[in-house]
């Protein structure tokens, strides 16, 4: 599986049609697995395997920010406006 590069994806518009039904079909699942994570007498294998299921859906929902912080370039040097540094220590 060829490892994912967030930079190399296109922007994902949070106003999207696709995108709000996948946002508001992982916010409804992760509650109901966070609401299957306060049952007390589930074992701690469970309670494990629902907390990965909620970061996961958590990691998704995030995918937009990812994906737009990767995009960023960095800035290229500390003299990036142009504006000579002054001589010396400041």
């Amino acid at each position: 599986m060829a490892k994912f590069k967030a930079k190399d994806r296109p922007h994902i518009d949070p106003g999207n049609p696709t995108w709000v039904t996948v946002r508001d079909w992982a916010e409804d699942h992760r509650a109901a697995i966070r609401r299957l994570r306060e049952d007390h007498t589930a074992d701690l294998r469970k309670l494990d395997q629902l907390l990965g299921a909620i970061g996961s859906l958590t990691d998704l929902l995030n995918l937009p920010e990812e994906i737009r912080e990767a995009k960023k370039d960095p800035v290229p040097d500390e003299n990036h406006f142009g504006i000579p540094a002054p001589n010396g220590d400041i």
